[in-house]
Formats: C-alpha cells, structure tokens, sequence
C-alpha cells in the first residue's frame, strides 16, 4: 500500500461519511415528522421512544461509517485488517462530527471514543470480507452492537449506562482484532500444509521408480506395489505416533487396549482416526506421484495393509462390525483421497 493510496482512501472514508452522514440526519428527521414529533428530545422521550432509537436513530447514525469505509476499501487490493480499521475509525469520527453539529453530544470525548472503537471493529470487519467473503466476518455484529450501544446513548444519559457502552465497544474491538488475527493464522496455516503436502508429493515422486511415471504403463508392478505398501506404512506409523502424543497431551489413557472391551473406548477411536487420516493422505499423496490411469494402481498399496491395521487393532472378538466399518472407511478414505489428487493434478 502506497501513502498516496492510504491518503486519498482516508480522505474519501471521511468525504464519504460526512455526507452520508447527512443525509441519513434529513432522513431521521423526516422520519420523526411522520411521527408527529417536533424534535429529537420530543420522539426519544414519547411513549415510543425506545423503538424509535432502535429501529430510525441508532441504525441510521452507524450507517455512515459502514457505507464509507466499505467504499474507501475499494481501493486497496488485498486490504488488511489494520487498515480497515483505520479507515473505519476516521469515518466513525467524521461522521460523529456532522452529527454533533445537528445534535450536540453532552460528553463529546466520550462519544468520540465510542464512535472510534466501534468505527474501528467495523472497519477491520470490512476488510477481513473483503479479503474473504466466504469466510465470514464479524461485520455485522460490530455494526449491531454500535447500533445498540448508540440506541442506549440516546435514551438514558447515567454513568452505568455509559460504562456498559464502553465496555462493550472495547468487547466489539478486541473481538474483532482476535477473529482478524485468526483467519489470518488460518490462511497462514493452510498454505504451510499445502506447501508441506507439495513438498511430500515431490519427494514421493522423485523415490519412484522412472519407469513407473510414465503413461504408457498399463500393467501392474511388483516394484509399485512395494513402493505404496512402504509409503502407506511409513504414514501409518508416523499417524501413530501423532496420535500418541496427542492423546497424553490430552489426557488420554492408552492402558485400555490391553481390555476386551477397549474397541468401544474413546482411546481406540482416537487412534482410529488418525490411522484412517494416514489412508486418506497415503491416497492422496499416491495418486499425486503416479500418472497411471488405472486408479487401482493407486490405492491397491494401501487397502493390502487394511486387514493388517484391523487385526493389529485390539479390537477383540466382540467387535467385528467395529473392524468391519474401520476397514470399509479405510477403503473409502483411500480412494477418496486418490480421487481428490487426480482432480486436482489434472
């Protein structure tokens, strides 16, 4: 992001929501004189007025902001939470500005705060929707929660009132700095495992025999079949072992497999799991490194070890629909994660 570009989406933030600003201000006027109230302080202290700070007065006070800097992001590529937040912050104030003119506050640095902290949330709420639409945002839950903290404004002035609005805006703020934070983990995180799984398809890759790479190769070999029985096995072994750390981080007791009944344990399930995810990436990785077109030679490998992982499993006489079921998801999860990889190389 250029200074240039930040300037001018900081100036277009404030333009933008000083004008909105006024005309949602002509709007809720007119809307009190549908009302037959003569006034602000008139509609506010009716019979009515709590329904006519939240559904005219407090929606159309937080619009401004949102419209602005959902507009002013528009200039920026792949916008950060950090500037949307900037932007909404500079917003929310310019528009607290045209509206304190029309409407005084009687605690001005106080509604600043709030405008500010509230602008903030919905501009890095903005920002994380704009980067990701389909991820979801916290967009509209900061603008509902400004919405009621403007509403709780207008229609009682005590100190309590004021410190609850406070602390939900530094709530609405650090809930929206911490979602921010974690889908940007997330995205980081997705493209360490896709760079990592790459990394393994290549390696798988170059250990294959060259002979077995080709398309023209319509035959099963010996040599194959090894390649993906040994493949599969190192997977099985290395789930195991994750699946032994992550059960004593977890508390888990792995003394039950010595009982009959240990199939039905929640231990067993654990490990089961991650066994049944080591057939899923063994597919997966498989289908990638080979460019057979027989999708048998790709997940035969793996499903010859099915019946050796369900007798290795103390699954005990009284579990054979438990062994049955294991060995069909193996089998499934195998083909699946083949199935994916083809899609995805072709």
């Amino acid at each position: 992001m250029t200074v240039r570009r930040a300037l001018t989406a900081v100036a277009l933030a404030a333009t933008l929501a000083s004008g909105v600003a006024r005309c949602f201000l002509a709007l809720a006027a007119f809307a009190r004189q549908r009302e037959g109230a003569a006034s602000l302080a008139d509609a506010l202290g009716g019979s009515t007025g709590v329904w006519h700070a939240l559904a005219v007065e407090a929606p159309l006070r937080t619009l401004a902001p949102l419209v602005a800097v959902v507009v002013a992001l528009r200039l920026f590529e792949a916008p950060r939470a950090r500037d949307g937040a900037a932007l909404g912050a500079i917003a929310a104030l310019a528009a607290l500005a045209v509206q304190s003119v029309v409407h005084p506050a009687p605690h001005a640095i106080f509604a600043a705060m709030i405008a500010a902290s509230f602008g903030a949330a919905i501009g890095a709420g903005a920002a994380e929707a704009a980067v990701d639409p389909s991820a979801g945002s916290p967009l509209v839950f900061a603008w509902l929660a400004h919405s009621g903290a403007i509403a709780a404004m207008l229609t009682t002035s005590s100190a309590r009132a004021r410190s609850a609005v406070l602390l939900s805006a530094l709530a609405t703020l650090a809930v929206t700095a911490a979602h921010a934070y974690l889908q940007r983990e997330r995205r980081r995180l997705r493209d360490d495992v896709e760079a990592t799984l790459s990394l393994a398809s290549r390696t798988l890759q170059s250990l294959t025999p060259w002979h077995l790479r080709g398309e023209g190769v319509r035959h099963l070999s010996l040599r194959w079949l090894a390649f993906a029985v040994f493949t599969t096995l190192g997977l099985i072994f290395f789930a195991c072992a994750m699946a032994v750390v992550s059960g004593h981080a977890l508390g888990l007791d792995f003394a039950t497999f010595e009982q009959d009944e240990g199939a039905a344990s929640s231990d067993l399930a654990f490990v089961a799991a991650f066994i049944l995810a080591a057939f899923a990436l063994s597919g997966w990785l498989l289908g990638r490194v080979t460019a057979l077109r027989a999708m048998s030679e790709s997940i035969l490998g793996p499903l010859m070890l099915v019946p050796v992982v369900v007798v290795a499993l103390p699954t005990g006489r009284s579990d054979f629909l438990f062994s049955v079921a294991l060995a069909l998801v193996a089998a499934l999860l195998t083909a699946a994660g083949a199935v994916m990889a083809r899609r995805t190389s072709a």
